[in-house]
């Protein structure tokens, strides 16, 4: 019962800081766009719609390479719980400085504001895959609990980003929006940080040898030079969004491409489903790009040419990302006997209708131009865009990690992990600079010449996706039946 207690207090704890870290990122991202578009006066930066997608584009690109480095930072550098500890205390440090910042945006614009908010990414890595990792610990001898504990693990995700969701579009909408979230997202991160040094202890029974020693004065300065180099990286990247994206975009595809190279190398049979590993990371830049649209493009045509109905209700630009979170909480309950029903549903299949619903999703929201009244949609029309987007996030974005674990080789797992996650950041780069078609001007123009500009880019990115998606179904076919004749194994 003790034991019972502890692991279940151990859960608990992750899960809270878990929770915490993904309102902050939820909550930020939620309104991101509209925080970089806002006015200075009303403490926004005052960014172009073009500038404002490229630099979205970067620093979420930033936010999924930086998991890969923390990593190794805690594997070989620091140890799991070490490595949560510093994370959390320096990522509230981070959302402090980011505070602060707002208050210096009508005098200095953004210089500020990019010199505290280059600081997330490199405090964030030490902290976004090691408190999974925690978890897999915690229940290393108990397989029985273990999915509970990932279950909750997962929920505190989600239900973090619901809240955020929820609470970030409403405060956006008042005078000091911007500089109220952050700060409830620093209080949020403190109280996470605080709660973790209290119960530090906690873990002694899960930790390594490496979390057990004291840092050596050489670890300390391999950590501090992380920090550093990482932090200057960033800090340029963020300074010149357009440029970066070129380095970043480049950056990823030779990484994939060396992926690809190395697995020419393996046998016949591994290097079969290795190549299916790379045809379905390819297939995920596609799906990726219109998955991005939830947070950028789908909630600037919200604020310009919705009536921002919802069932109802009359919401913020921003809340129809709630959608997102909610529908995955419900789903993920019924997904395990829809699996159990459609076994021949393989992974191939899942990616290739998850894209071709993708394009089905933003076709919707040509469809909605199509009915719209004096140059806005019945906003209902996005609830539902967001809905089958999500859908097929369920079926490419929460299979992609395991898919990476049963198609590609044990010895080239990491780099598979690597190589998907520059899959994820080379779409937020492409969608960022993608969505410069649709960036309106900043002078301004009336709500029908807004429309036909959304209308137009819907319809081209919805057939495109969805005509990819058909086709990758096609060749899923011949793709499976072949692995059958070879006995090869694809779930």
């Amino acid at each position: 019962m003790l034991r019972f207690d502890l692991k279940q207090r151990q859960s608990n704890t992750v899960a809270m800081i878990t929770f915490w870290s993904q309102f902050a990122v939820y909550t930020i991202n939620t309104v991101f766009i509209l925080y970089l578009t806002r006015p200075i006066w009303k403490y926004g930066l005052g960014y172009s719609e073009t500038k404002a997608y490229a630099f979205m584009g970067v620093t979420q690109a930033m936010g999924y390479l930086m998991p890969m480095l923390g990593g190794y930072m805690a594997d070989h550098v620091l140890g799991i719980r070490r490595s949560i500890l510093y994370g959390t205390v320096l990522l509230a440090v981070a959302y402090l400085f980011v505070m602060l910042s707002n208050f210096t945006v009508t005098q200095h614009g953004d210089f500020w504001f990019i010199a505290a908010y280059a600081l997330v990414p490199v405090t964030n890595s030490l902290l976004m895959g090691t408190s999974s990792a925690l978890v897999s610990r915690i229940f290393c001898d108990d397989p029985a609990r273990s999915k509970a504990g990932m279950t909750i693990y997962y929920m505190s995700i989600n239900v973090g980003g619901l809240l955020a969701a929820i609470l970030a579009p409403q405060l956006m909408e008042t005078h000091y929006g911007p500089l109220t979230i952050f700060a409830i997202v620093f209080a949020g991160k403190a109280l996470a940080a605080l709660n973790f040094i209290w119960r530090y202890e906690l873990f002694d029974n899960v930790i390594d040898s490496l979390d057990r020693k004291s840092m050596s004065k050489k670890q300390y300065t391999k950590l501090f030079s992380y920090l550093i180099v990482i932090y200057v990286a960033t800090t340029l990247l963020y300074y010149f969004p357009y440029g970066s994206s070129y380095v970043l975009a480049i950056s990823c595809a030779l990484g994939i491409f060396w992926f690809l190279l190395r697995t020419l190398n393996l046998p016949a049979k591994s290097r079969f489903k290795q190549f299916i590993a790379i045809a379905l990371i390819v297939e995920a830049i596609i799906f990726f790009i219109v998955y991005n649209q939830m947070n950028t493009t789908l909630i600037l045509f919200a604020a310009n040419n919705s009536d921002l109905n919802f069932f109802g209700l009359k919401v913020a630009p921003a809340n129809y990302q709630m959608v997102n979170p909610l529908t995955i909480i419900l789903l993920s309950l019924l997904l395990p006997s829809f699996y159990k029903k459609f076994h021949g549903f393989k992974i191939p299949y899942q990616f290739a209708a998850g894209v071709a619903l993708a394009g089905v999703g933003l076709l919707v929201m040509w469809f909605a131009c199509l009915y719209a009244t004096h140059g806005l949609i019945n906003g209902n029309y996005l609830v539902l865009s967001y809905f089958i987007i999500t859908i097929s996030e369920l079926w490419v974005s929460a299979i992609g990690l395991s898919m990476i674990g049963l198609y590609c080789e044990e010895h080239l797992l990491s780099f598979a992990m690597g190589a998907w996650y520059l899959a994820v950041s080379l779409s937020n780069v492409l969608s960022g600079r993608l969505a410069a078609f649709v960036a309106l001007p900043e002078k301004g123009i009336g709500v029908l010449q807004s429309l036909h500009i959304y209308q137009s880019y819907y319809l081209s990115m919805g057939l495109v996706t969805l005509l990819i998606g058909m086709l990758m179904g096609l060749i899923a076919v011949p793709m499976l039946r072949w692995a059958r004749s070879h006995e090869v194994a694809l779930q």
